[in-house]
């Protein structure tokens, strides 16, 4: 299980838990102090990178989660997709032992 942390530009606090395996997340959880209604739409975002390779780019674990929010109809205030690709992409390396 990797862990990463970052303030988001609007300073609101962001962050991701994942555990990988065999090159692919396995489990992805997002929690902070931004804001997703409806509520539960969290869960699609994470679920929108359940399976991918952990060689996918910060642009396309952007696009991912872009589908995802639309597909579930999600306002979100606090955090862009972008912020949280790269919060992911961050944990994806500390996990494989990058830096």
């Amino acid at each position: 299980m990797a862990a990463r942390k970052m303030i988001t530009k609007d300073g609101k606090t962001l962050q991701v838990a994942l555990s990988l395996a065999r090159d692919r997340i396995k489990s992805v959880s997002f929690s902070g102090d931004f804001y997703l209604y409806p509520e539960e739409s969290i869960r699609e975002l994470e679920k929108s990178l359940e399976g991918i390779t952990t060689s996918e780019t910060e642009y396309q674990i952007a696009t991912r989660l872009m589908i995802a929010i639309r597909k579930a109809e999600t306002d979100m205030a606090g955090v862009t997709c972008h912020e949280m690709a790269k919060v992911v992409k961050k944990a994806i390396d500390d996990a494989e032992g990058g830096f």
